[in-house]
């Protein structure tokens, strides 16, 4: 990772300066160069697994996991997406009991009836 000597703040802060963005992470709405990392982790995380996520962040261990951010629409969304699993599994396995014989029709409407309801 390249290091940003002071010069290289000063100019940065000087820019936040004249485009009226407030920099520094002691002032309210602050910003630093490090949000980009962080929103960078954020997003990466949203479409590929933690192992390349922390590659591609050049973060070890668990580190990387202080800069994820969630929200309860995403939270919302993963379940969905877990929950979707878990029915699409037992409707292919009621499917297979009903085709070999095991279950007849009324009793796969009923539990497909069931799970609709539940989930």
């Amino acid at each position: 990772m390249v290091e940003a000597d002071e010069s290289s703040y000063r100019t940065l802060r000087e820019i936040c300066a004249h485009l009226k963005i407030p920099y520094g992470t002691h002032k309210e709405g602050g910003w630093v160069p490090h949000v980009l990392r962080h929103n960078f982790a954020t997003e990466i995380v949203q479409v590929t697994d933690i192992e390349t996520a922390k590659s591609l962040t050049g973060h070890t261990g668990t580190h990387i996991l202080t800069y994820l951010q969630t929200d309860e629409k995403r939270q919302r969304a993963a379940m969905n997406k877990r929950e979707g699993k878990e029915i699409n599994k037992v409707l292919v396995e009621l499917y297979n009991q009903i085709k070999n014989g095991s279950i007849d029709v009324s009793a796969f409407v009923e539990k497909v009836g069931y799970l609709i309801k539940n989930g």
